[in-house]
Formats: structure tokens, C-alpha cells, sequence
């Protein structure tokens, strides 16, 4: 299984997110290119059947579609907060990244 680091405060974050939705499932996407390389995004959704499981606990279950995979090694997720935005996961694990 690909290894996920998820920060404490990350943790929470997804875990109010999912709580809220009534959702336990959340995906990590290929976004596009952006200047600094490839972007991932992350969601709360249905995984495809072709999406891979590489976390879960009691709250939520995380997923990787193939299209990420290519490009990580492995997945770190962080919070962020933005003055224009407010909090938001960043999602990094690859070479160029």
C-alpha cells in the first residue's frame, strides 16, 4: 500500500468534512500541470472501481485515482490557509512537487 502521512490538524479538517457530509469516502485526483509540475486535488466523492484504497480508519476512507498514482510516491496531506480562500488540503509526494 502507498504510504499516507496526514497531519494532525489535516485529520480533523477531513473528518469535519466528512462528518458533515455523510460521507466516508474522499479522493485524491489528478488536477492537471501547473508551473510547478503536476497538481492534485482532493474530495469528497464515490471512488471509480478503478480507484485505489490507501488509508482508512473509523471516520473516513481515502482513495487515489490512477491518473495520481503515476506521479506518487506517496501521499502527504496538509492544511492550508489562505487569506482569499480560507482552509484548504495540499497534497504533495511526488519528485516535482
Amino acid at each position: 500500500m502507498m504510504p499516507v502521512h496526514i497531519s494532525e490538524e489535516a485529520l480533523k479538517f477531513i473528518k469535519e468534512k466528512v462528518s458533515k457530509a455523510r460521507k466516508n469516502d474522499v479522493v485524491v485526483y489528478f488536477a492537471g500541470f501547473g508551473w510547478g509540475g503536476p497538481k492534485f486535488g482532493i474530495e469528497i466523492a464515490d471512488p471509480n472501481k478503478n480507484d485505489e484504497l490507501i488509508y482508512e480508519d473509523n471516520d473516513f476512507k481515502l482513495y487515489i485515482d490512477q491518473m495520481a498514482k503515476q506521479f506518487l510516491n506517496e501521499v502527504n496531506i496538509v492544511l492550508k490557509n489562505s487569506l482569499f480562500s480560507g482552509k484548504y488540503l495540499s497534497i504533495k509526494g511526488s519528485r516535482s512537487c
